[in-house]
């Protein structure tokens, strides 16, 4: 078992002293997936996303997610270094990619959202920012 991966049973253990619930990692995330929810996806590529949409953004997808039921505190570390126990869990989560998205879409400062850090989300923003900026500039000049 990976050092990440002892720390997390290490983490859940402590866990279940305090809320005197036993968790069980793979199968609570086996037993949490869910389909996605349907319909289309907001325009995050758009560098000035308008906050009042942000209220309407579907958070459904957060039942499937693999950090329910987990202490918060993992997912906020102190320093970008003792990210790898959240990541650990991102990596296998179901939800990952609606996770980070949502993260991206309402400017989540804090703490990893499926698998990026703070400064790994603001190289999302900046590089689909940039990609628009050529995008526009493509159809301008045709």
């Amino acid at each position: 078992m990976g050092k990440s991966l002892r720390l997390l049973a290490q983490i859940g253990a402590e866990s279940a002293e305090s809320t005197g619930h036993e968790p069980s990692f793979s199968a609570s995330i086996s037993a949490r997936t869910t389909s996605p929810p349907d319909g289309p996806a907001p325009n995050l590529d758009h560098p000035f996303f308008p906050r009042s949409v942000i209220a309407t953004v579907d958070k459904s997808w957060q039942f499937g997610a693999a950090c329910q039921g987990l202490a918060a505190d993992i997912f906020y570390p102190q320093s970008d270094e003792q990210c790898d126990v959240a990541k650990t869990v991102c990596a296998s989560c179901p939800v990952r990619t609606p996770c980070l998205e949502y993260a991206i879409t309402v400017r989540e400062k804090d703490g990893v959202w499926g698998g990026a850090n703070e400064k790994e989300r603001r190289r999302i923003i900046r590089q689909r920012r940039r990609a628009a900026a050529k995008q526009r500039a493509l159809v301008s000049a045709s």
